[in-house]
């Protein structure tokens, strides 16, 4: 099976409950004896798991690697999340790719050339073996008629990835 083919098969979870979310009694990933045989059945089908986690993930990351967790987005740094970039790619090496580093707001807020050094530095920090990330805002678009406004930050965002040699 190509890999497109593979791309076809992908399982997301919904918002994953995390401690800081909910109680953290449910933790890890909701219910195992429900996620764990769906999250089997994608692989053996050849697809891949993406589950969606926004906040503090370094408690619980294990846990997402223990459930063989194919993408996680979004890796938030702080103050968002707890954890960096360098940090979340020293532990989920070879193991998970993680998707969605660059803060939302700021794809409408910041200066595009702050965008680009941005990406620029997260694929610097975490790019090293060419493997595991996905660079994307850390959520979709939300802000509703601001889609011109922020085009210069996306499109930043993507020149600073299209501009990587690898």
């Amino acid at each position: 099976m190509d890999r497109r083919e593979r791309l076809k098969r992908c399982y997301a979870c919904e918002e994953t409950d995390r401690p800081g979310v909910y109680s953290g009694t449910l933790f890890p990933l909701g219910d195992p004896g429900y996620d764990r045989p769906l999250m089997d059945m994608v692989h053996n089908a050849g697809g891949y798991v993406h589950v969606h986690c926004h906040g503090s993930v370094k408690k619980v990351l294990r846990h997402f690697l223990e459930m063989d967790v194919d993408v996680l987005h979004p890796f938030e740094a702080p103050p968002m999340g707890d954890i960096t970039p360098s940090e979340a790619k020293e532990r989920i090496r070879g193991r998970m790719c993680f998707e969605g580093n660059i803060p939302i707001h700021l794809m409408c807020e910041a200066d595009p050339d702050d965008i680009r050094r941005m990406t620029e530095k997260l694929i610097e920090e975490v790019f090293d073996d060419c493997r595991g990330l996905i660079v994307s805002p850390t959520a979709s678009p939300y802000i509703r008629g601001r889609g011109e406004e922020c085009f210069p930050r996306f499109k930043a965002m993507i020149d600073a990835v299209l501009s990587v040699n690898g």
